[in-house]
Order: structure tokens, then sequence, then C-alpha cells
């Protein structure tokens, strides 16, 4: 059975890849693009192939046409191995190709052995990686409003598409600095869809895929619950009687890798890491008030886990852009939206209410809403550290 499935996956793609892209002679691609360094790819490489940066080569005007590239600009070719390509990526890429916040693919070319895509070649380096020095940091803090918004357009045009990104985070966002009309800003683009799928053909959707510190786990044993199957774990979502709960359950994901994402380039600190628990809490405070009180209200979002699962997709999305004053369509019910009015009333919580010992303070501060932030776990953290 699992034979046929590959063989007619593998005719599939075949079919796919002679329709949608050229084929060219093996081993010939430095016929059409020159590289930086010649013969050099200067991107990167990984298990899949690897990344060059070039340019079209001036004699292949055809191919230009075809490709609708722009003159003399710098492209990114992505080579993959026929054995590691799925079709589902360059119909995600030709789906998205013209929104804002996404690099801009182009075509694609192939020869016996591999798949030739390219794409707009995106300046700037990743996000977690800008995030390594204090200028940079100050540089993300004073943009945290523009970076927040433009990520959230971003995954919602994905969705208002039928796409789910399934991997947000902040290694698959490039950030380029902006020198513009006398103001700085950072730009950001969204990248990799080596993971993604379509609402349209929700079966093919992993939940399990992506990094797990973006996955919420609460939300991911429900939904293994869901999916046993002769006392198997089914990771996708086959047997969801509701093909429209699939949707919004992909959606919400991505929404919560977002939220987590946003904390974690504020804070620089990854959510899930004990060891820097103590260094986040000693300036927690100071970051946090100086935020604008939009992103105060987006991080939030994070303090109560089962009631942002308990919302739709809709009215999470709703709920973010009326926090960040992201226009709304007319018409938009946004009533269900960001309900948190004052900050300052929620950041004090007090812990001797019926259901708590009354001998307890009040708690304040920023650790009453993330508890595994408050100084008493920090204190047991570095005990156990100079143990």
């Amino acid at each position: 059975m699992n034979n046929n499935h590959n063989h007619n996956h593998n005719n599939s793609n075949r079919r796919y890849i002679e329709e949608k892209c050229i084929a060219i002679p093996n081993d010939s691609i430095d016929m059409f693009f020159g590289y930086e360094e010649k013969g050099v790819c200067t991107i990167g490489k990984g298990g899949f192939g690897e990344v060059c940066k070039g340019k079209l080569k001036e004699d292949k005007s055809e191919l230009l046409q075809r490709f609708n590239i722009p003159e003399g600009v710098d492209i990114a070719i992505k080579k993959i191995r026929k054995d590691m390509f799925d079709m589902n990526e360059i119909s995600i890429l030709f789906k998205i190709k013209d929104l804002k916040y996404i690099s801009k693919y182009y075509g694609c070319l192939y020869d016996d052995n591999y798949i030739y895509i390219t794409m707009e070649f995106i300046k700037g380096e990743e996000l977690f990686n800008y995030g390594d020095n204090e200028t940079n940091i100050k540089n993300i803090l004073a943009n945290i409003l523009s970076i927040s918004t433009q990520l959230a357009i971003a995954i919602d045009e994905l969705h208002k598409l039928g796409i789910i990104h399934n991997d947000i985070k902040s290694e698959n966002i490039m950030v380029n600095e902006n020198y513009s009309n006398r103001s700085f800003n950072l730009d950001i683009k969204l990248i990799d869809y080596g993971l993604s799928c379509e609402t349209s053909d929700i079966k093919k959707c992993n939940y399990n895929s992506g990094t797990s510190r973006f996955i919420n786990q609460t939300q991911l044993g429900e939904y293994r619950s869901k999916q046993k199957k002769n006392n198997k774990t089914v990771h996708n979502v086959n047997n969801i009687n509701n093909v429209n709960n699939a949707k919004d359950i992909f959606k919400k994901k991505d929404w919560w890798a977002y939220l987590i994402t946003i904390f974690e380039i504020i804070f620089s600190v990854n959510i899930t890491d004990k060891n820097k628990r103590g260094q986040l809490t000693s300036r927690q405070d100071k970051i946090f008030n100086s935020l604008p009180q939009n992103i105060q209200k987006l991080i939030l979002l994070l303090f109560d886990r089962n009631t942002f699962f308990s919302k739709t997709s809709k009215v999470i999305r709703d709920e973010i852009f009326t926090t960040l004053g992201i226009p709304q369509p007319k018409g938009n019910n946004v009533s269900n939206a960001s309900k948190v009015s004052n900050v300052s009333k929620v950041l004090t919580l007090k812990t001797n209410s019926k259901k708590h010992n009354s001998r307890k303070k009040t708690c304040k501060g920023f650790g009453c809403i993330f508890p595994f932030l408050r100084k008493k776990n920090i204190k047991q953290n570095n005990n156990n550290s100079n143990a």
C-alpha cells in the first residue's frame, strides 16, 4: 500500500514539475545564472540541497521574460534534490508570490537530478540572528510595533489565500534595515514554506511539524486524542469529521507561534530555556514598561492559553488586529477582540482570594503574568545551578 502511495506521489510530482518548470540539461544551471562568487553558493546548504545568490545572465532574456525577473536584480536559487522535493512548496509559492511581506517567487527549472526554484533575494538577515547585540536589540524594541504589525498582516494574508505557514519563528523571518524619508525602519519578510500546507487539502497538514516550543502542548494533546485510531496516534487530520475545525486548529497554531515569536524577540530569550529565566526576570519590568501599551496587551494574550485556544482563529485574529490598531474591514465584528483595557490592573494580581491560601501576598509585576518567571522560581534555579 505504501509503495503504491509513494509511486503515485512521485508520478504526481513528475507531472507537476514538467507542467510548471522549464527543463534544462543536467548540471547546466550555471549557463543561466551567474553566482556572486563564481561556482560558489553564498547563502547556505542543508539536507535538501543548497541556496545560491546570483543574477540572471544577460543572454537569457527569454527566461527573464517568462519568469518576469526584474533586470539586474539579485535572486536566490534554491537547488533541491528531486527525492526531497514536494510539489506542494511550488504550488504555495506561486499562490503567494505577490504578497508584500513574502519573498517573491519567479519560477522553476529542472534536470534529471534537481529542481531549481528562483526567488527574490532578500537583503538583511534572520530576525533570530539580528538580535545578537545590544544595538540591534534596541532597534527591535524601537520598531516592535511595526514588526508585530507586518508579521500579523503576513500571516493573515496567507490564511486568506488558504495557506497555513506551519513554522512561524524568528529563524523564518528576514529583517532588513531601511533608511528612508529620514527615518529608520525594520522591514520583514516571512520565509520558508517547506512545512506549509493548504486548507483546501487540510488532510496533508501535519500539526507536529515545526519547532516544538512554538507548538502549544495543550492543544497538541487534545488534537492527538482526537486522532487515535487502532491505538496509534495519527498526526494528520484524516479523522477529524469537521474539516472547518481542522482548518481552525492549524490557523490557531500559526497565531500562537506568532505570539511566542514576538515574546522571544522582545526579551531576547527562548521561552522554554530555564537557564535564561533569571536573566529575563532581572530586566523584565523595565523592558515591559517601556513597550507601547498595545504591545503590552499583545503579550498578555499569552496569559491564559486555555482561554486563547477556546476561541476561534477568527476571534484571535481580530483580537490581535484590534490590539495592534490594524484597520479592520467594514462590518467586521470585533466585539470579542481584546478586552484588556487597563494593563496596570492585569499586572497586579491578588492571590489572596478564596481559592488561595490567605497567607499569600499580593503578586505584583511581570512575574504574575507568567508564573514561571517569578523570582522565587529563579532563586530555585540559581540554587540548583550552584549545587
